[in-house]
């Protein structure tokens, strides 16, 4: 019954996107366009829904404002469909797949750990040199970067292998977590580094209290402003560009509050941001929001958060204490908080990898 419904609808469905192709004749558009795209938009929704009404929920939403704003092919309008794709084939994925991905995954780490220190002594490694303060994207001094062309995101890449490590046996567990360690290091990102910690200690519970005492020693030295090992070692101290952060987080919070109910839009901030950046006098003209919390609320507002919410409860099930697929999705929420790792595809693998892991667990 069920499916003779699904096959009824799908083709009614080119008649219900000429019709609304037909409404649309007073604005310009080409013949294709409109039809090409809400037959895209609707049967994305409905397999979306069918995934996961959560994700149906936040398909909508998506097709929604793509459809109203007119933005033809901007990436909002069919990410959640994509991501369904994606959560869809990750429960399908043999066994043997996953134990690859988490393979190539181990080795790319110790790869760009490699390019790192190479950086580190001014080697060029395939033309990847590190970023110098001449450099137009550079700031303080020289900045490791990997292959993946930022410090945070070596950082971040890094710091999310940590906790996946120990899926292999020791000692190489602990010898690939060493490695990794190294390379966030020198990545110099504060918020790598919290990453790791907090990636480290769900997996290895038993080094709570030497992360305690290390923590309070940092503190002190913070609070007495005492850094003999960061002069020596050449490391800057972060703490402006944590500062630097709150400007473009008040604004999005303000901006959000327009639209709280139903958000502006998948994939709106990347279009608003470098307009109301300068309206509101930032010193910088951004396009994330460095904090993807803030920035998913400002596109999907109170309903797509709901509706998020709902999707994490139904694979909350698979999460598990000790778990090296959970650190590793608990190590990128942390970076989440001060950066935009969602929007770099090289830094989304891992814990889409991690997620699946978890998913073959449960059943959304």
């Amino acid at each position: 019954m069920w499916s003779a419904a699904w096959l009824g609808a799908a083709a009614l469905l080119p008649g219900v996107v000429l019709a609304l192709a037909w409404i649309w004749r007073g604005r310009p558009w080409h013949p294709r366009w409109p039809a090409a795209d809400c037959f895209r938009i609707i049967t994305g929704v409905m397999f979306a829904g069918w995934v996961h009404p959560a994700l149906g929920v936040l398909a909508a939403q998506g097709g929604w404002w793509w459809l109203k704003a007119g933005w033809m092919r901007v990436r909002g309008g069919l990410q959640w469909p994509w991501i369904a794709t994606m959560l869809f084939l990750a429960t399908q994925a043999p066994p043997w797949a996953i134990t690859l991905g988490v393979t190539l995954a181990l080795v790319m780490g110790i790869v760009q750990v490699a390019f790192a220190v190479a950086q580190s002594f001014n080697q060029f490694v395939f033309f990847m040199p590190a970023v110098s303060k001449n450099h137009p994207t550079g700031f303080l001094g020289r900045f490791i970067h990997g292959t993946i062309g930022h410090r945070t995101g070596l950082g971040i890449y890094l710091a999310t292998l940590i906790p996946l490590s120990f899926l292999v046996a020791n000692p190489w567990a602990w010898l690939l977590a060493g490695c990794y360690a190294v390379g966030v290091a020198l990545s110099t990102s504060s918020l790598a580094s919290l990453a790791a910690v907090v990636g480290f200690l769900w997996v290895q519970p038993t080094f709570w209290p030497v992360a305690l005492v290390m923590f309070s020693l940092g503190f002190i030295g913070r609070m007495v402003k005492w850094h003999p090992i960061h002069r020596r070692l050449g490391i800057r101290s972060m703490d402006h560009v944590w500062i630097g952060r709150i400007p473009i987080w008040k604004q999005t919070l303000r901006r959000a509050k327009l639209a709280w109910l139903w958000g502006h839009g998948a994939g709106s901030f990347d279009l608003h941001g470098r307009t109301w950046n300068r309206e509101a006098g930032l010193l910088e003209v951004y396009r994330e929001a460095h904090n993807d919390y803030l920035e998913f609320y400002y596109e999907h507002g109170v309903v797509g958060t709901l509706a998020a919410g709902w999707l994490v409860m139904a694979f909350w099930p698979g999460l598990a204490w000790q778990d090296p697929a959970t650190g590793c999705l608990l190590a990128f929420a942390v970076a989440m908080l001060a950066n935009f790792p969602c929007r770099v595809v090289t830094l989304a693998a891992l814990p889409i990898l991690a997620l699946t892991m978890i998913l073959q667990r449960v059943a959304l």
